[in-house]
């Protein structure tokens, strides 16, 4: 899921997602659709579990995002 808080403090959800795949492949996939829908703007920082390969697919199509681990 893809979502973030506005500026009254209410959870926007832009995009949920079901993968079969959890590759880094299918991952950079998902992460650049996400990117071109919300025309080329990176998230300022993505909160996700410890998993390698959507931590690798992160650090490519999202370098300058800021990633924690929940």
């Amino acid at each position: 899921m893809f979502s973030s808080v506005n500026h009254h403090n209410n959870t926007i959800v832009f995009a949920t997602a079901l993968v079969t795949n959890e590759t880094e492949e299918t991952y950079m996939w998902l992460l650049e659709q996400f990117l071109k829908e919300m025309k080329g703007k990176h998230p300022s920082f993505v909160i996700t579990d410890g998993d390698l390969a959507m931590r690798n697919a992160i650090r490519i199509v999202f370098p300058r995002t800021h990633h924690q681990f929940a």
